[in-house]
């Protein structure tokens, strides 16, 4: 994939280099003040929820939507621990959310606790769950519009 990436790139240079060559510049800083304006932005958004998931599990609100949760994991999942299915209810919460970033770090502790217990069909059905991006609230495109100003 980096190859590919290197030579659309490359490609892109020598294009630009014959057309337009005096925009080489010009593009390249826009670009990376645009993707250096977007990362700050983006991560406001993340701190809050970050700050709304750790207020989550401080308060032992997760344990209880972990216990409401019980049965549609187990469900999904098969046999689950009971920090199993903390941790898949903060993963299917966040991603219900639109914290796709935030559902990761549970995502992966949930995906190595299956593969202590050898339960390779839990791991198999975390990934699919997320790879199918279920969303209820998608916090990272209405960040992206607001900011572009689309409604």
């Amino acid at each position: 994939m980096n190859f590919i990436f290197v030579i659309i790139l490359l490609s892109s240079f020598v294009v630009l280099i014959f057309k337009n060559p005096e925009t080489i510049l010009p593009t390249l800083l826009s670009g990376g003040e645009k993707a250096f304006s977007l990362s700050l932005k983006m991560i406001a958004v993340y701190s809050v929820w970050l700050g709304i998931f750790e207020l989550m599990e401080q308060s032992k609100l997760n344990d209880k939507l972990s216990k409401i949760l019980k049965k549609p994991i187990r469900f999904l999942f098969g046999k689950t621990s009971e920090e199993q299915e903390k941790l898949l209810s903060a993963n299917i919460s966040a991603n219900l959310l639109g914290m796709n970033g935030i559902a990761t770090p549970t995502g992966i502790k949930a995906c190595e606790s299956f593969d202590k217990d050898g339960n390779s069909f839990g791991q198999c059905m975390l990934f699919t769950l997320c790879a199918t991006g279920l969303q209820i609230i998608p916090t990272s495109i209405i960040r992206l519009r607001s900011q572009y100003l689309s409604s």
